[in-house]
């Protein structure tokens, strides 16, 4: 998963020469939206593991357009559609990856169990999505 990470502008360091505040990006600033999203989700669902909570945010990320699985994963953290979103898989890494070794075909089978939150019956309609060596959906 990812969330946004880049120029974000944050306090400085008191006596150092960036001023009051300095813009920075990586990892050690994607990492506080995530881990605000799932207080959000969790003070939404007190009784919600921590499991639930990761799958329920795996579960409404956004994919993004122009990057690779490999490069966002589930996709770009989205808040407001886990808050909505009713439904999720129980487990949040239900993605895998099976080179291809030359042999012939590789098929797996995976078990995914959904989780309902709503008060309402939900029909679910599945689609896989395959994707090529670049981690690319087929066809980009």
């Amino acid at each position: 998963m990812t969330a946004p990470g880049v120029d974000v502008v944050a306090a400085a360091a008191s006596g150092t020469a960036d001023g009051p505040y300095r813009s920075m990006s990586g990892t050690s600033m994607a990492t506080p939206h995530v881990a605000g999203a799932a207080a959000i989700l969790a003070q939404r669902h007190p009784d919600w593991t921590g499991a639930r909570l990761k799958a329920a945010l795996v579960g409404s990320a956004k994919p993004v357009r122009d990057a690779t699985l490999y490069q966002q994963g589930a996709g770009l953290v989205d808040l407001v559609r886990g808050l909505k979103q009713q439904v999720a898989a129980t487990s949040g890494n239900v993605w895998a990856a099976f080179p291809w070794n030359g042999t012939g075909e590789r098929v797996a089978t995976k078990t995914i169990t959904y989780a309902n939150s709503g008060d309402a019956p939900v029909s679910l309609h599945h689609r896989d999505r395959q994707t090529g060596a670049a981690g690319r959906p087929k066809g980009q």
